[in-house]
Formats: structure tokens, sequence, C-alpha cells
């Protein structure tokens, strides 16, 4: 029998019109290696005004806790006012526990990689190539869901179908390995009937199809792959040495620590052979936008700090998109623009946050935009205990915002 060769050979779209070609955008920013290291003087004034050799070691006795009872494996920085506080790297890279971690580690950071999509969506949106309220169809034609369009994506407010449930059993049985072009030529096809979860902009819902899309709208505006914008257009600029898009197809792997956990191979992988070496893959890692980004814990300082300090957006914009736009539901979690948001009682933001979880690696992102504070945390021993910053909130903030916060979030 005919392998599903045609997976992606599409009954019906080889008659219907290609959309106008858009023009290509040179987006060329200046190169910006920033260095944010304070000047001593004025590191020695932070440290005593804001008390933090004492939340230096109160963040110390945390983490080493943290280290023996959760048997972490991973990274960890903090920072606050520009002063790290912490950053250490503990554990192994390999599952046979021989190569340490260090700093150039790199970890799938799996979610917080939406934060790239929404950030290069948010730069081809200043430049007048996209408006946030045009929709899909006027990037892909075909594609059978009216009404959704670009803010709907970045908020998770689209309703859309989840890819992953709907190919779990497909690339599994015939080992395929899909590229966002394939997904989304595959729901263009009028023989693939697939019901949305809910109509557009009537709730949030979190769906990693979202930002498959709109990497895809990416590259559709910028003629250029999305792993090339994002390299071009955000790690170069920031001088992000250690971060790459990085997928199935990718043949250097670049100093990645493996995962280590056996449950998560039996649950979700299969092992390849390639050049006598046992590979770890997930059929879905050919898609990018929703995941794919590998990084350290300096590398999304860097990137932090380019959000706080507004190097690739215009303050309107990061405003913006650390705006929660969810309210049907009571809570405190809510979701901006490609970053999730944790809100007070007045529905107002306090912290901008994003988790990720992929193929045995853990990762989550947390900063105050309004004091100056990040906690930014990559593991691969797929431990849920890296998601618990309570603790460490309550003694950055002094207790400030933290009296409503959960053990985890």
């Amino acid at each position: 029998m005919i392998r599903i060769l045609f997976f992606f050979l599409l009954v019906g779209i080889v008659g219907c019109k290609e959309a106008p070609k858009t023009p290509i955008v040179k987006v060329v920013p200046a190169r910006i290696c920033p260095n944010d290291t304070l000047p001593t003087v004025e590191k020695n004034k932070i440290v005593e005004q804001y008390n933090l050799e004492a939340k230096r070691v109160f963040i110390d006795s945390l983490m080493e806790a943290k280290i023996d009872t959760e048997v972490f494996n991973g990274s960890v920085l903090v920072a606050y006012k520009g002063v790290v506080l912490y950053n250490k790297q503990v554990g192994f890279a390999n599952v046979d526990k021989t190569i340490p971690l260090n700093e150039h580690s790199k970890f799938h950071i799996a979610s917080i990689s939406k934060t790239f999509t929404g950030v290069a969506i948010l730069q081809l949106y200043e430049k007048g190539k996209i408006r946030l309220e045009q929709t899909i169809q006027d990037f892909f034609p075909t594609f059978p869901y009216p009404g959704v369009t670009i803010q709907m994506l970045l908020s998770h407010r689209s309703g859309l179908p989840k890819y992953e449930y709907v190919f779990d059993d497909k690339v599994a049985k015939d080992s395929l390995y899909p590229t966002n072009s394939d997904i989304i030529e595959w729901f263009s096809s009028p023989d693939n009937k697939v019901a949305v979860y809910n109509d557009p902009n009537t709730k949030f819902l979190y769906n990693n199809m979202n930002f498959l899309l709109l990497a895809s709208i990416v590259e559709k505006v910028s003629n250029v792959s999305f792993k090339t914008y994002i390299q071009k257009n955000i790690f170069d600029p920031l001088c992000m040495k250690d971060t790459y898009i990085i997928t199935h197809e990718d043949s250097i792997k670049r100093n990645i620590p493996l995962d280590l956990t056996e449950d998560w191979k039996e649950r979700w992988s299969r092992k390849k052979k390639k050049n006598k070496k046992e590979i770890d893959s997930n059929f879905f890692d050919n898609i990018v936008g929703d995941k794919g980004v590998y990084s350290t814990t300096h590398d999304l300082y860097i990137w932090y700090n380019a959000l706080f300090k507004n190097r690739l957006l215009k303050k309107i914009t990061t405003d913006k998109a650390f705006t929660p736009y969810s309210f049907e539901k009571k809570g405190l979690k809510n979701y901006g623009l490609g970053f999730r948001i944790w809100t007070n009682k007045n529905q107002e933001t306090d912290f901008v946050y994003h988790t990720g979880w992929w193929g045995g690696y853990n990762a989550i992102m947390w900063f105050d935009p309004k004091v100056d504070m990040v906690a930014i945390g990559l593991s691969n021993n797929s431990n849920k205990g890296i998601y618990k910053v309570r603790n460490l909130l309550y003694v950055l903030e002094d207790g400030r915002n933290t009296e409503e916060k959960e053990e985890e979030f």
C-alpha cells in the first residue's frame, strides 16, 4: 500500500489561485550587541539601596533547597535592576551523567519560543507590513476558517483546531515530520474538515496552531524562512550567540543537553539510527513558531533586557504586547500578544511571563516590567518544580504582588 506519500499532496488545492506576492521586507536592524553590565559604582549603589546582598543569600538558600529536594538539573539566572543575583548551572547534559552542564549549554525553551514569534509579528506591524486586524485568508486564501485575525492568533483567541491533536496518530503511524506548510496545506484541503473549538474571539484557548500560523505569516510577508528572519532580525542584532531555531532536519546540535527522562522518551519519541548514533525526536519537531528555539539563561537575559528597554519594539508596542486580552473567565492568569500575563484583582498586569514544556525540557521566564526583575529557569529533566517561583518572588519583591500567587504557576 502506498504510504500516505500524499499526506500533504492535496486534492483541490492545485486549481486554486495563488495570492499576490508580497514585496520583500528588507528588515536589517543595526547590530545592537548590548552590554548591560553595570559600572561598579552604580552596581554597588543599587546593591545597597535595595538590600540585594541579603536577597542574594536568601535566593541561594532557596535554590540549594530546590536542587536537593527536587533533584533539579538545569540552569537558573535571577537579576534585579540590572544586578545578577544568581547564575548557576547544576547537573548534567547527558543521560549517562558524564558531561556537566555549562553556561553555553542550550536548552529547548519550548513555548517561550512564542515570545520571539510575537515580537517578529509586531516588528512587521510597526513597519506597516501587516495589520493586526488582517485575517489568515489575507495570507493563505484557501485556509478554511474565516474571521480569525492576527491579534486573535497572538492572544490565543482563534478557536482553531489544535494541529497536534489532529495529526498525532497520523504522524506516528507513518513516521512523518510535517512542516508548517504541510499542516496549513492539509487543513486547506476540502477533503479534510476539522471542527473549531469555538467561534473567533469568544474566549481564550491556548493553542500551538496559532503560533504555527504566525510564523508562516512572517515567512509570507518577509519572503525568507522563519528561521532566517528570527536569526537576522532578533538573535544577530542582540548578539544572542547561543540561541538558535533547531528542527529535526538540523544536523548540528550545538552543545545541546539531552533530556534525562526515560518516561518521556517512551511516550513521545522513537529512536532513530543516524550516523551510528541514537537520536530522540518528536514528529512535530519541524514545526516552528510555537516552539523550536534553543537558548541559554544568559541569552534569555539579553532577551529580557531587549524587551524591558524597548530595543526591538517601540514602548507603545511593547505595552500592547504586555496587556491582557481575555476577561470572560475570572482569574489572575491571562494572555497578551505572545506573552502570558499575571494580573492583579483589577485585571492589570502584575507580571509578564511564559512557561514551556517539550521533549523532556521545562522552561520559565518570569519578569516584572515595573520593578526590573527577571527570573529564568531551564531544565532538561522534566521537572515541574522549575515553575514554583512564589518564594523567589516573595524575596525579590519584598512581599509585594505575591500574596495571591499560587505555589505553582
